[in-house]
C-alpha cells in the first residue's frame, strides 16, 4: 500500500507542475507594455510585422505636438512631437488601412488633421502643418 501511496503522490506533484507550467508567462510580451505606448525614438523603418504600421510624425511648429490616431475605433494617443522632429510610432493596422491623425498644441489652439495610407515594407509619413 505505500507504494501506491508514494505513486499517486509522485503523480499528483508531476500534474500540479504541469498545470503551474501551463498557467506560467508566455512568449507574448504585449502585457509588459504600457496601453499605448507604442512609440519608438526618432526613427521610422516602415516595415509592416503582424498588422504592426509605422508612421512618421515630422513637426515644424516651435511647440510640442501631441498626436493621436484614429482608424475607425476611437482616436488613440499616439505621443508627443517635439518642435523641429521626426518621431516614429508604432499602430495595429494592416496594409492599405487608412489611418486620420490629428497634432494638438498644449493649449488647443492649434490641432492640424491629416491622414495617411500604411503600405507594406514602406512608412507612411506626415507632416503637421
Amino acid at each position: 500500500m505505500n507504494k501506491n501511496v508514494n505513486y499517486l503522490l509522485s503523480l499528483s506533484a508531476a500534474l500540479m507542475l504541469a498545470g503551474l507550467t501551463a498557467c506560467g508567462p508566455s512568449g507574448d510580451k504585449s502585457a509588459t507594455t504600457a496601453a499605448g505606448d507604442t512609440s519608438t525614438d526618432s526613427t521610422m523603418t516602415g516595415s509592416m510585422t503582424s498588422g504592426t504600421a509605422q508612421i512618421s510624425v515630422t513637426n515644424p511648429m516651435p511647440h510640442e505636438m501631441t498626436v493621436s490616431a484614429d482608424m475607425g475605433q476611437g482616436s488613440k494617443q499616439l505621443g508627443a512631437v517635439q518642435p523641429n522632429e521626426t518621431k516614429t510610432f508604432d499602430v495595429e493596422a494592416a496594409a492599405g488601412t487608412t489611418i486620420n491623425l490629428v497634432a494638438t498644441d498644449a493649449g488647443n489652439s492649434h490641432s492640424p488633421k491629416g491622414s495617411v495610407t500604411v503600405e507594406a515594407g514602406q512608412p507612411a509619413t506626415w507632416t503637421i502643418q
